[in-house]
């Protein structure tokens, strides 16, 4: 019994930790792709869907009976994370490693907006300063124009790329919410997952087609090489996630995620060989939107701690043989 606990804690631990790795790897990689960023989408897809197939039908997988049960929760996920990740391969494209790491780093805080939108899980006042202070964040480093004006504000690429990026992020939380669910009612891997690329590729091919862009024939060779990191690092942090989600406390995953923001712009410092550039306003925005995860984070832990500490012990039963009643037995 107390190995398998140690053996759980180990494998959500060490998923948590490759969600972080994954994720930087592919990001990384699409930000150098120089054709459409959802033909990225569209490779990754392909590869998990192909990869879902093969590991069902070695586990034995009958994925039309989960289908069946849980299609409204599937389908709710599928189509929530695909628009995620075609959202944010292509905010990628247009925003700055370093600042889209910043901006990602606020992940928590939009997936507690989104349980109160779903779960209609209310936030305490605290969390809901923790809100005010990642939605102040994030607007100071974006810097709209019609506020700060065309000289302090980003670049129109930039901009654009830094809204759809909090779009993604806004999915995602929602997506999570109903992966957690499934998580919950058994469904495997290879289903969820499998499920999430045939989205994925319907919606990444339809938009190409959409924006006339079919551009397999004229991929360079640096580009075939983002494609094939990205399609197997697109696996493999989906994979994760889903075992994180199921094996590990959210908080712990959360507190992983944030080390994504230093990861990504070293990776912006290798690709470009300059250092990040923030302005005075950025900076600031910088500052709330690490405060404000720090403290929610802070405040959850605390909870966790106060839960186990009420938590009443278990009740030992002891059962009194009951009395012989010398004139029943004669």
């Amino acid at each position: 019994m107390e190995r398998g606990w140690i053996v759980e804690a180990v494998v959500g631990k060490a998923c948590s930790v490759s969600v972080v790795m994954c994720g930087t790897v592919m990001l990384t990689a699409v930000s150098t792709l120089s054709v459409t960023p959802l033909l990225a989408v569209a490779v990754r897809a392909t590869v998990e869907l192909l990869l879902c197939v093969v590991a069902g039908s070695y586990n034995l997988t009958h994925p039309q009976k989960h289908i069946a049960n849980h299609w409204k929760l599937l389908l709710m996920r599928s189509t929530l994370g695909a628009g995620a990740v075609c959202l944010n391969f292509t905010s990628s494209t247009l925003v700055p490693l370093g600042k889209l790491g910043v901006l990602m780093l606020t992940q928590p805080i939009y997936t507690m907006l989104t349980s109160l939108a779903i779960l209609r899980v209310l936030p305490s006042l605290s969390e809901a300063a923790c809100c005010v202070l990642a939605i102040v964040g994030s607007f100071l480093i974006m810097q709209p124009p019609f506020v700060f004006g065309e000289s302090e504000s980003l670049g129109k690429g930039e901009l654009i790329g830094s809204v759809i990026l909090l779009t993604a992020m806004i999915l995602f939380a929602s997506s999570i919410t109903f992966l957690r669910r499934l998580g919950g009612f058994g469904v495997p891997w290879t289903v969820v997952n499998g499920c999430h690329a045939t989205m994925m590729l319907v919606g990444s091919v339809g938009g190409m087609l959409v924006q006339g862009e079919l551009p397999m024939r004229v991929c360079g060779s640096a580009d075939r090489e983002s494609l094939s990191v990205v399609a197997v690092a697109g696996f493999l942090h989906h994979y994760c996630l889903f075992k994180a989600m199921k094996h590990e406390n959210p908080t712990f995953l959360a507190i992983i995620m944030t080390s994504q923001v230093l990861l990504l712009s070293i990776s912006e410092v290798v690709l470009t060989g300059k250092l990040p550039s923030y302005n005075t306003y950025q900076m600031i925005g910088t500052a709330l939107s690490v405060a404000s995860v720090a403290i929610l984070l802070s405040l959850r832990i605390k909870q966790q701690a106060d839960n186990q500490k009420i938590k009443p012990p278990p009740q030992i039963v002891v059962q009194v043989p009951e009395e012989i009643n010398p004139s029943s037995e004669s």
